[in-house]
């Protein structure tokens, strides 16, 4: 596939370089982007935007972030449109967060296992509109309609033995209790007398929790996990 020729250059100039440098100051962003025709304007749109709000008065912090994210925005949309990408996805990239440079990473073509924390953000159906695209219907969505709400945190919950080097360990669940409350969310795939295949990838569930602020949504985790029990 082609890719931007930014992207390509710094992906491929020196693979170890990046390794060694990331190691100790990186971190890893994912982007998700949603690309029917429909979908072009507004990503644009929320460019302008967004570029506008950084030439406001606020910190130098918070205006690189959003400099930075603006960035982001940009590169995931151009590389879609170079490749005729028409469906939801993931673009990865690596982030120096000492320099704020960014590197292409790749592109997931589905949603990430991550993506209840953007559906508990946004209280929008991602799995649906990545449907709505796939039938050549409309995205049925500005971005300017989105909006970000709170903070969520996501655990998964894999079946795998700490004293074994975490290697799966597959198996019959014996009980399993799944937590609730405020905020909680919990995507299971398993349930009491389930088995636990050595075929497959041991995730049992995911346990993702929201507040208004992030120090909510750690504390809702926190409670959430404490109220989890699977035997087995």
């Amino acid at each position: 596939c082609a890719v931007p020729p930014r992207a390509e250059s710094l992906t491929v100039r020196s693979p170890s370089h990046l390794l060694l440098r990331f190691e100790s100051n990186g971190s890893h962003r994912h982007r998700l982007v949603t690309l029917p025709d429909s979908i072009r304007q507004p990503a644009r749109a929320q460019l302008r935007a967004e570029l506008r709000q950084a030439r406001r008065d606020i910190p130098p912090p918070a205006r690189a972030r959003i400099a930075r994210r603006v960035a982001l925005i940009a590169e995931r949309v151009r590389l879609a449109r170079a490749i005729g990408y028409r469906s939801a996805g993931t673009v990865e990239f690596l982030v120096d967060d000492a320099t704020r440079e960014f590197f292409f990473l790749e592109v997931n073509t589905r949603l990430q296992v991550e993506h209840p924390v953007t559906e508990l953000v946004t209280g929008e159906d991602l799995v649906l509109r990545q449907l709505i695209v796939a039938a050549g219907e409309p995205l049925g969505l500005s971005q300017s309609q989105v909006a970000f709400r709170g903070h969520a945190i996501e655990c998964r919950i894999n079946a795998e033995d700490p004293e074994r080097g975490f290697l799966p360990a597959p198996g019959t669940i014996s009980s399993f209790h799944q937590p609730g409350g405020p905020g909680v969310r919990v995507d299971a795939g398993m349930a009491t007398g389930f088995e636990v295949s050595p075929f497959y990838d041991p995730m049992i569930a995911k346990i993702v929790a929201h507040g208004r602020e992030r120090d909510e949504a750690r504390r809702r985790l926190r409670e959430a996990l404490a109220n989890t029990v699977i035997l087995g």
